[in-house]
């Protein structure tokens, strides 16, 4: 008697271990699937949880492009000001500038036809930009003490006047002095008024000396 092929599909046996390999294989193609359809939802929470960061990221640059357009806004509104306030501040100081320079020349024009004299300084300068001719005190007849002042706070009595060619009189038109020789001897002082005027009407009141 032949044995039955247990393998034979064609038998009961045989279909049964044919359906359970089938199903067998089903089931391992089915737990395939099931893992790649897994690792897709893996990859898709993954891609959504990028794409979200990706949109969180988007919005703050916008939100920080805008922040950043603001501000240029905001400077170039500042420039455009300070521009203007710069430009006024030329217009001003040009202004200034022309009225200085107007003004110098006015005194330069006063001091070359005598219409403009110093009349005051408190210092003046000595044999450099270290030593200064200026008032030290009152002496006890009340004289004003002129000394030599130096940048180191010193103060030095050795002040020697040799000559002066004007001494000024009634004003800053009329200054004595010398005119000529009279009689080849004596030397003559008169009162020279500006326009080369001479006043021969001196009178001296009191003095020590008076040095020819």
């Amino acid at each position: 008697m032949n044995k039955t092929d247990s393998r034979d599909w064609k038998t009961p046996l045989g279909y049964y271990e044919t359906a359970i390999e089938e199903l067998r294989r089903t089931q391992e193609e089915l737990q395939a699937e099931l893992q790649n359809i897994r690792e897709i939802q893996s990859d898709y929470a993954n891609l959504k949880a990028e794409l979200k960061a990706t949109k969180q990221e988007l919005e703050a640059t916008q939100a920080e492009l805008k922040a950043t357009k603001q501000e240029l806004e905001t400077t170039k509104a500042d420039l455009k000001n300070t521009k203007q306030v710069i430009e006024n501040s030329l217009i001003k100081i040009q202004k200034y500038a022309d009225s200085a320079i107007t003004e110098i020349a006015s005194v330069k024009d006063g001091i070359k036809n005598g219409s403009i004299v110093a009349h005051k300084a408190l210092m003046l300068r000595g044999k450099d930009d270290k030593n200064w001719i200026r008032f030290r005190q009152l002496d006890s007849v009340n004289h004003h003490c002129l000394q030599v002042w130096r940048i180191d706070d010193t103060w030095h009595d050795d002040i020697r006047v040799k000559a002066a060619s004007l001494l000024q009189a009634r004003d800053d038109q009329h200054w004595m002095r010398f005119h000529y020789m009279k009689d080849g001897r004596y030397d003559t002082y008169c009162v020279w008024q500006r326009g080369d005027i001479w006043h021969h009407t001196v009178r001296v009141g009191a003095a020590d000396k008076l040095r020819p």
